[in-house]
Order: structure tokens, then C-alpha cells, then sequence
């Protein structure tokens, strides 16, 4: 099993921090951000790889991760030509996946259980798996809707007010299978949250959160 964590982001939110940093390697708790990570896919038995995703001053990453050896797992890293948004870079590391795979917002601190995570993707039979958070104001987000099983009903990217239903939404964290990546052009700036997720729900796949 392969791990994506989609790090090719200019973290303009942390600027100054990131004017030549990239946010991946900007310390927390004086290790690199993308470690705590890692530490948390090295909790699951299955993962043999984590894949970096980059565009943003990748030799920087490179020089302070190498192939992995403080991370505690290989490292691939797969560069692209130029931002392809986040559905574009899954789709540019597919060749290098090999069934099941986690995938990771590059901006995500969390120590939520990924083995417990894999176990109920795999036993709901999805071929999607998200994970929500609730939050205040979801009109900043992608705001998902579940049916009463965990099935996920509507995906709406930063909706207007009016269009408000709930308060869950998109944590950046994914369980998914790389048969559903037919649907992602392929070497285009494509936007999971926009394009990929809602037409999971649109086709009837097994979504679930």
C-alpha cells in the first residue's frame, strides 16, 4: 500500500515562513512538518512508500528528507512539470499505486487512526473513504453531506450561505481506489474537491465517511 501526501502547495497562508521554505519542511516541534505525517502512516502495517506530490522548491524537501531514512519509511518523490491541483497531482503519482491508497492535504496535522480508518474502508466495501471535521462556518470549505450509514450524499466546494445544510466538511485526509481516477484528466490542473468527489456521488460509487 502506498501513501500520497499531496505537498506541492506554496503555503501562502504561512508566508513569511515559506517565502523560500516550503511548507512541508517548515519545523513543528523541531522536526519537519511533513514527519509528523509520516507518523502516522507508519501506524499502518500495510504501507511500504510514502509518495511526495511536489512542485514548490522540491530539491529543498529532498535535501532535508533524502530517500527517508529519519522518516522511518522510503520516500518517492514524483515532481510535477507545474501545479496541477490536487486531483492532477493523484493522477500524475497513479502510475506508481498499487491498489488501495491513503492521500494526504499536505496542510493536515492530525492524529486521527489511518489502520482504523483502511479497516472501515475496507469493510464498508468504498471506493472512497473521506474524513469530516465539523466546523463553525463550512462556507469556507467543502462542505459533505452523509446519509444516517456514513454514505456521502453531496459534496459541495465553499458553498453560498443558502446552500448550507450542515456542518461537516472536508478534513484532507482520504482512503481511495485508483480505478476511480479513470474520471481525472490526465497532465491538467484538476481539483478533487471540485471535479472528482462530486462525481463519485453523481455515479453512485460506494462514498463513504
Amino acid at each position: 500500500m502506498k501513501a500520497v501526501l499531496l505537498a506541492g502547495g506554496l503555503g501562502t497562508r504561512l508566508r513569511p515562513l515559506t517565502l523560500n521554505t516550503p511548507k512541508p519542511i517548515v519545523p513543528i516541534f523541531d522536526r519537519p512538518f511533513l514527519y509528523h505525517q509520516i507518523d502516522l502512516v507508519k501506524r499502518v502495517p500495510d504501507v511500504d512508500e510514502v509518495i511526495l506530490s511536489l512542485n514548490y522548491h522540491p530539491q529543498h524537501i529532498q535535501a532535508v528528507v533524502g530517500r527517508g531514512e529519519d522518516a522511518g519509511l522510503p520516500i518517492r518523490y514524483v515532481v510535477e512539470p507545474e501545479p496541477l491541483g490536487t486531483g492532477g497531482a493523484i493522477k500524475f503519482v497513479e502510475p506508481y499505486l498499487e491498489g488501495t491508497t491513503i492521500v494526504f492535504n499536505g496542510d493536515v496535522l492530525t492524529e486521527i487512526d489511518l489502520a482504523a480508518l483502511v479497516e472501515h474502508h475496507r469493510a464498508r466495501r468504498a471506493r472512497a473513504t473521506i474524513v469530516l471535521a465539523p466546523v463553525d462556518d463550512p462556507s469556507r470549505y467543502g462542505l459533505v453531506e452523509t446519509d444516517d450509514d456514513g454514505n456521502v450524499t453531496r459534496f459541495l466546494e465553499k458553498p453560498d450561505p443558502e446552500q448550507i445544510t450542515c456542518n461537516t466538511i472536508n478534513a484532507g485526509i482520504y482512503v481511495l481506489e485508483p480505478d476511480t481516477f479513470d474520471r481525472i484528466p490526465a497532465n491538467t490542473r484538476y481539483s478533487i474537491e471540485r471535479g472528482y468527489f462530486p462525481s463519485l456521488v453523481e455515479r453512485g460509487d460506494a462514498f463513504t465517511a
